[in-house]
């Protein structure tokens, strides 16, 4: 597989899951009420540790896009 294909792979999939990461911030700001009213009722949890759920998960998202997303594309593009 040609470098420069590989390097269009990581950087697509970079800007997809970036846009989702994006898109999950932006609906967890503005339908947080509606949110823990769905989940709260579901899964029996307080506001708070659905806050601390919700947070975590954002978080280990952006961390594995990082690690499998955005530093490849940046070592393949160093590389070209």
């Amino acid at each position: 597989m040609a470098l420069s294909t590989l390097r269009d792979f990581f950087f697509w999939n970079m800007v997809l899951n970036m846009s989702l990461l994006l898109f999950s911030f932006v609906m967890i700001l503005f339908l947080r009420k509606w949110a823990h009213k769905v989940h709260g009722s579901l899964f029996k949890m307080s506001d708070a540790q659905l806050d601390a759920v919700w947070y975590s998960i954002l978080v280990g998202y952006k961390i594995l896009v990082f690690a499998f997303n955005i530093v490849p594309y940046v070592a393949l593009r160093i590389m070209t």
